[in-house]
């Protein structure tokens, strides 16, 4: 993946996970930032997602969680295991911490 590329992929992701949020009602808050995007409540930080323009990655910290996705087959996966994508890892700990499983995404 070439800069361009991944600039405009990942600034897609961000918008996506934006209108997500957007879609339903709950108490959490969000700022996208282009680079970082972070998922707050009260001024509790509960997710940031960063941008790696060196290695082509999305950057997701959760709680003690890190995570490094890489793009592939028009998905954003975990570098470590394929078959896990970004928006699931988001829904399963946006799910936790709301409290309320499939409510989120």
């Amino acid at each position: 993946m070439n800069d361009v590329d991944y600039r405009s992929e990942s600034d897609k992701f961000f918008i996506e996970v934006e209108d997500e949020l957007d879609s339903y009602d709950w108490d959490f808050d969000y700022d996208n930032k282009g680079d970082i995007f972070i998922i707050y409540n009260n001024g509790q930080e509960y997710m940031v997602m960063t941008k790696n323009y060196g290695q082509h990655e999305i950057w997701l910290v959760a709680g003690k969680d890190a995570y490094q996705f890489i793009y592939e087959n028009k998905n954003w996966v975990s570098k470590k295991n394929k078959t896990e994508s970004m928006l699931e890892v988001i829904k399963r700990y946006l799910d936790m911490v709301s409290g309320e499983k499939g409510q989120i995404f």
